[in-house]
């Protein structure tokens, strides 16, 4: 992993759309193949491409041109940047936009925020960049709260203020397809997962014992239902809000309850946060290398420092990885308005010179790569974990983002909505009413990029009991068994599905073309997808459209016109240009294959 910013800032080549913006200083370029850059005002120190760790990975481009006219100016202290746009275009992305789908007449603040409310441009995974399906994409570089504007016909706007300058980037096509690629290639390229992070994982109570998370994976085995990771929640720590990082009596032997798990052939993923409790081993040593706030009475780390990094990965290392833990599940690390108000302030200041409101942006990043350090020291070079917070560049990142805060629909359609900006999302199963709905839960994180139940708050597995009062209480439903097999059944169709889940991600590793994508991504033209986001593909070939509990039938549109789609199963075709409603029932699976 490189610290690329510089080389690439060198010699730009003015293009002929450049414009002169009012400061005189606007400049726009060719940086690398098929990516040109704007430049406007002085820009901050701290941006995205200069606290990135992965090398950029070029890709061929046959687009000579910058495909757009970009105009900018500064007003005080904000930078703002006009694009002229087409009345056909459709624009989609700025991260993980739960509530949107297509932007047009839109116009978003995007911030950091764990549970939005409203339809404005929080998220717990914003990113500065959006695509048209004029065949580029738009990524401005900062970390500041950024406003795009899409509500003006003709043109959009975009404001980042309280910088004193900005830099946008232009990344060519020449389809919609090859410039998401494009972006993700100059990420770092799409993450690679291992074929064990793509298995069915299973996160058990939260005050577990290690007898009582052994005794739940000798079940597995035991009843032949698959499951490749074993998930350990917060009880596992001794402090968890804030953070200890050390073992609980729960485990009185960590390693021999790990080396347990291997024998049985389950990988560990364990919960953190990185707030540091009074408590931890490593709070005096990262006093200095933390900010001036405190969450839950514990530490702030500015994971964008060399040696904070060192201190977290190297005592991180000793008590997890080289014992046996094989990733992490890094959750609180967004922020919330809504619950309680927690996390650090946007006027907090950190050491290595970022203030609370550019930490926020980069935090989540920042801190998987302070996971990734750990994982390294322990020679583990196969990762795939949970993040509760991502931003710009994240697509070589091998975490997957969640959530346990949506409705069952969102849930769904999230997985498009993250493929626009090199995201992966997860619609956890955590809870369900009845067997009904736990099934069709189970069915849509089957066919997501990581298949997860999270039992956090429940002593046996949901199957066994939907109640969490009676769950807890060790009461089971009449016939539960019967429901497992249900589930066992589905855990088997995802470790079937796992070597092209697994091609696709290779793909994504050589070329950026997302695993998982919303069908404008392949079909820009087609009007009938503009606003399809429950339905996508998975690598080439495989389509989900998994409905969502409550619903009694769903309406399936099959694209391409002269191509055939088959059921999963073989038991029906479907025609390409065609559209067609099925009812919703948990024993029937909205799984297609394009002949």
């Amino acid at each position: 992993m490189n610290r690329l910013f510089s080389f690439f800032s060198l010699a730009l080549i003015l293009a002929s759309c450049c414009r002169t913006g009012n400061d005189g200083s606007l400049t726009l370029g060719k940086e690398i193949q098929g990516v040109w850059e704007c430049t406007v005002g002085t820009p901050e120190t701290i941006v995205p491409t200069s606290v990135r760790n992965f090398q950029i990975k070029e890709a061929e481009c046959s687009v000579k041109r910058c495909p757009v006219r970009v105009s900018g100016s500064m007003q005080n202290d904000t930078a703002v940047f006009c694009i002229p746009v087409g009345p056909e275009e459709n624009f989609y992305g700025l991260g993980l936009q739960m509530s949107t789908y297509r932007l047009n007449g839109l116009k978003k603040r995007i911030r950091v925020n764990a549970d939005p409310a409203t339809d404005e441009g929080d998220s717990h995974a914003p990113v500065p960049f959006f695509l048209s399906t004029a065949g580029y994409g738009i990524f401005v570089d900062t970390e500041r709260y950024a406003t795009f504007d899409f509500s003006q016909p003709g043109k959009v706007t975009i404001y980042v203020p309280r910088s004193g300058g900005a830099s946008l980037k232009v990344f060519a096509g020449p389809t919609m397809k090859e410039a998401l690629a494009r972006y993700n290639m100059y990420s770092g390229g799409g993450c690679n997962p291992p074929e064990w992070g793509l298995g069915f994982w299973y996160r058990g109570e939260l005050k577990l014992t290690d007898k009582d998370i052994l005794s739940i994976a000798a079940e597995f085995r035991k009843s032949d239902f698959p499951c490749s990771v074993i998930g350990l929640e917060p009880g596992w720590q001794t402090q968890s809000y804030s953070c200890s990082y050390v073992w609980s009596d729960r485990f009185p032997d960590p390693k021999a309850f790990l080396d347990s798990l291997d024998a049985m052939g389950f990988k560990v993923n364990a919960w953190q946060h990185a707030f540091i409790h009074p408590s931890s081993p490593i709070h005096e040593a990262m006093e200095p290398c933390s900010g001036d706030s405190l969450v839950w009475d514990g530490l702030v780390p500015d994971f964008t420092l060399p040696e904070a990094r060192g201190i977290f990965s190297d005592y991180m290392a000793d008590v997890t990885t080289r014992m046996g833990i094989s990733g992490f599940k890094a959750d609180e690390c967004d922020g919330s308005d809504f619950t309680g108000g927690w996390s650090f302030p946007m006027n907090a200041r950190f050491p290595g010179g970022a203030d609370g409101e550019q930490m926020h942006s980069m935090f989540g990043l920042r801190y998987q790569d302070a996971l990734l350090e750990t994982a390294a020291k322990a020679g583990i070079d196969e990762n795939y974990g949970l993040v509760r917070s991502s931003g710009s560049f994240a697509a070589p990142y091998p975490f997957v983002l969640y959530s346990d805060l949506y409705d069952h629909r969102t849930f769904i359609n999230s997985v498009a909505q993250a493929s626009f900006s090199g995201l992966l999302w997860c619609p956890e199963v955590r809870e369900a009413a009845n067997p009904e709905e736990l099934l069709l839960r189970m069915q849509a994180t089957v066919l997501s990029p990581l298949a997860m139940v999270n039992a956090w708050y429940l002593k046996h597995q949901p199957w066994k009991q939907v109640d969490e009062a009676l769950n807890n209480d060790g009461k089971f439903m009449p016939g539960w068994e019967d429901l497992e097999q249900k589930c066992r059944d589905l855990a088997k169709l995802r470790e079937k599905l796992v070597p092209e889940i697994k091609d696709a991600f290779g793909v994504y590793s050589r070329t950026g073309v997302p695993p998982f994508r919303a069908l404008v991504i392949d079909w820009p033209d087609d009007p009938m997808v503009a606003d399809i986001n429950g339905q996508y593909m998975i690598g080439d070939h495989l389509m989900a459209a998994p409905p969502a509990y409550g619903e009694k039938e769903i309406e399936i549109y099959f694209p391409e016109p002269g191509a055939r789609w088959e059921s999963y199963d073989g038991s029906a075709t479907f025609e390409g240009g065609s559209t067609v409603k099925l009812p919703v029932s948990s024993e029937m699976l909205y799984l297609f294959r394009k002949l």
